[in-house]
């Protein structure tokens, strides 16, 4: 009977934790060829950059490998 009431728990706090996203992407699935947007809300976590009027910048760590012979 204890275990039904940790799983409960777990997707109890997983059926919440999914609405309040700070980042979420639309698509939700991209591919190689759509276009994406990146949703971020800043009332949610730490709230940092919440009534902030300024840019802000981000870095997705691509990577690129260089050609043949190319330093």
């Amino acid at each position: 009977m204890s275990r039904f009431y940790s799983l409960l728990c777990l997707l109890g706090c997983f059926a919440t934790s999914t609405n309040a996203q700070v980042i979420w992407a639309d698509p939700v699935f991209p591919t190689e060829s759509d276009a994406v947007t990146i949703y971020f809300d800043a009332t949610e976590g730490t709230g940092g950059l919440a009534n902030c009027n300024c840019d802000v910048y981000l870095h997705t760590g691509g990577h690129h490998e260089p050609e043949h012979g190319a330093k």
